[in-house]
Order: structure tokens, then C-alpha cells, then sequence
């Protein structure tokens, strides 16, 4: 089996969600987007899936990016850990490790999220404020995690990433 790198991934997602984006749904279109999801599964080894509603899910033999309606939180994400209230956007999970991206996630949904972490004892590693945006590092024995935050009105979009910090 062919393996592949992050940056390959990317690459698959990149054309995964430009055919998600431009499919509308005719006959002739359809023809293409399987043309190009086969080529890039042929070139990266990875299988792409774009459903009727946009959404996007790449799988690897070690790695999946979930975009869009595809998008959701992964069965193996740690249950002990704070899920924000917004809309969950984007997932990457690459070997234990887990990207999420949320929308509409406003300040007081962030605090909560970051209350958590400093009541569960979790060390800072660092808290940084710039106008509308913060980041934030946390980590203990077993996760360090990472919230970046965009509170620009109307914007309000969450990373939250999620990596083991034992082996």
C-alpha cells in the first residue's frame, strides 16, 4: 500500500473541496469530480468521498480530514475532554492526534472551554491576547491542547487541537 504525507493530504483535501464547492449536481460534472477523486486516490492512496451536500471526508491508512456536512467528532476523541458549543466544521485526526475547527464559537463558549482546563490543574504554556483573537496552550501527563480563537463579529472560528503528551 502506497503511503503519503500530511502535505499530501492537504493536496487531496484542497481538490476534494474545490469539486465540493463547484458540484452542482449535473451528469457532466459528476463525470469529472470521479475523475479527479479517482486520480487523487490513485496518486495518494487515500480515499476521497464527497456526498451530495458538500461535504468532504479523506481517509488514510493512518490519517482522515473531515470538512464540511462530513464533519464530526471522531469516535475516539477523548471523552473526558470539553466540547464547545458552536458548529463543528472540520476534523483532521492524524495518529492519535486531533484537529477540530468550530464556527460560532463566541467568547463565553471559549471561557468555559479554558475554565475547564484550569480547573482540571492543566499547566498554561501560554495565553496570548491580540485584539479579537487568543491563544491558549494547555497540557498535563496525558493531552496538550491548543484553542485558537477568532472573535472577529460574525467570524468567531475555533481550532482546538488535541495530541497525546505521553507516549
Amino acid at each position: 500500500m502506497r503511503t503519503f504525507t500530511p502535505r499530501v493530504l492537504v493536496a487531496a483535501a484542497v481538490a476534494a473541496g474545490a469539486l465540493a464547492v463547484t458540484g452542482c449536481g449535473n451528469a457532466v460534472e459528476g463525470i469529472a469530480q470521479a475523475g479527479v477523486e479517482k486520480m487523487v486516490e490513485d496518486q495518494t492512496g487515500a480515499q476521497i468521498d464527497v456526498d451530495d451536500d458538500g461535504g468532504v471526508t479523506i481517509e488514510g491508512e493512518d490519517t482522515s480530514f473531515k470538512v464540511g456536512t462530513a464533519a464530526e467528532l471522531p469516535a475516539d476523541f477523548p471523552s473526558e475532554l470539553p466540547i464547545p458549543e458552536g458548529t463543528l466544521t472540520s476534523v483532521v485526526t492524524v495518529g492519535g492526534q486531533w484537529m477540530l475547527g468550530f464556527e460560532g464559537v463566541d467568547a463565553e463558549a471559549l471561557d468555559k472551554v479554558v475554565s475547564y482546563y484550569k480547573d482540571q490543574g492543566y499547566g498554561t504554556g501560554a495565553n496570548i491576547v491580540a485584539g479579537d483573537s487568543k491563544t491558549v496552550y494547555f497540557s498535563n501527563d496525558t493531552w496538550g491542547v491548543s484553542l485558537i480563537w477568532d472573535g472577529t463579529a460574525g467570524s468567531e472560528q475555533l481550532v482546538y487541537s488535541v495530541y497525546p503528551t505521553s507516549s
